[in-house]
């Protein structure tokens, strides 16, 4: 009999903001993101999706996949795993931004 290991489904605490993976990225993350993507990270802003899944990318190299792999695994989700990746972004009064 083999056990199975029972995925965690991340609750919306566990999930970062776009702004606050953005924040944490280092240089070593930016040249990765221009290497695969084809643009500097900063210029993504103006495409909302493409902005997430380079952040998506970061995130999936931070868990120990190579670049190719972060690339796929990111550019393969659908725009409701996307969306579903992250939490709100608030203000200082808890409104949604």
């Amino acid at each position: 009999m083999t056990a199975t290991k029972a995925q965690a489904t991340p609750t919306e605490v566990d999930k970062p903001t776009p702004n606050d993976l953005f924040e944490s990225m280092t240089g070593f993350d930016e040249i990765a993101v221009a290497r695969s993507f084809g643009a500097e990270i900063t210029t993504m802003r103006e495409q909302p999706f493409t902005f997430m899944r380079a952040l998506l990318f970061v995130q999936a190299r931070r868990d120990g996949m190579s670049d190719a792999k972060a690339r796929e695994h990111a550019l393969g989700l659908t725009v409701r795993e996307v969306n579903d990746s992250f939490s709100e972004d608030v203000d200082d009064e808890g409104k949604a931004q």
